[in-house]
Order: structure tokens, then sequence, then C-alpha cells
């Protein structure tokens, strides 16, 4: 981090307070949004086999990047939002194609 990056943050929230006060924003409006991808077929990183063995066959579905985008948000007065779920359509239908089979 910057050394005055503390001063930065300081300044911002300063700014951020007195616009939000002097303009009468409730909090209901104020939101904070963050997105994270869960794997659908993520392989595990620990096995459980016997010591002996050098090689460890894993078997997956070749799906390994196959990932939704989850958003996930909270309002400043506490209301959590519902999730919203993003999709990358090909790969969802190559997914979806390759379970039907």
């Amino acid at each position: 981090m910057p050394n005055n990056a503390y001063n930065i943050i300081s300044k911002f929230l300063s700014e951020f307070y007195d616009f939000h006060v002097s303009n009468k924003i409730e909090d209901c409006i104020i939101c904070n949004i963050d997105e994270t991808p869960i794997f659908l077929n993520m392989p595990s990183t620990t096995t459980i086999e016997k010591k002996v063995k050098k090689k460890i066959i894993i078997n997956t579905q070749n799906q390994e990047k196959c990932r939704i985008t989850v958003l996930l948000g909270i309002m400043a007065d506490g209301f959590k939002l519902p999730p919203l779920i993003i999709l990358k359509q090909r790969k969802m239908a190559l997914l979806l194609k390759t379970k039907k089979s």
C-alpha cells in the first residue's frame, strides 16, 4: 500500500459522509456488492491412498474450468440482497448436454 493510503481513505470517507448527509441520502439506497466464482466440478486437492503408491488417478469430467459467478450484496441499512447467479451460456449448455447423456 502507498504511504499515504490512510490519508486517501480518510479523505474519501469524510467527503462521502459529507455528501451523504448534505444530500439526505438514505441508507436503503447505498449498496455494497461483490462477486465470487463457484467452480461446479472442482477436483479435490487432497487424496486418501496407500503411501506406497507413486501415481494416483483422479477421475474428473473435464469440466474443471466450468464455473458460475455469484453476486452477493448488502445495503447500508443491513438488508441482504438475494444472490444473483450469472451463467456462462456456452459452457453451461455444454455441461447440461454432457449430464443428459
